[in-house]
């Protein structure tokens, strides 16, 4: 089991898969938010966050296979 979580925590096909999927199920629910008047709204900030969090992953994994780093990546946060 540890090895399939270790093979698709490396692997970047893995995560462009999903990084897809969560973009064209944010589009749907935006765009039916959208047309709906609101209807889901509720539903709406929930989705986003987890959408931004898969992107976070996805741009780290990236960046470690495009640069060949094995290690951690940094990443800053804006804080108001």
């Amino acid at each position: 089991m540890l090895r399939i979580f270790w093979k698709i925590k490396k692997s970047s096909k893995f995560w462009w898969l999903l990084t897809g999927f969560w973009t064209l199920l944010v589009y749907a629910v935006i765009i039916f938010d959208y047309v709906k008047d609101n209807a889901w709204q509720g539903y709406l900030n929930p989705l986003l966050v987890v959408y931004v969090g898969i992107l976070a992953i996805y741009a780290g994994v990236r960046v470690r296979f495009m640069n060949g780093v094995i290690g951690g990546d940094n990443f800053g946060v804006i804080k108001n």
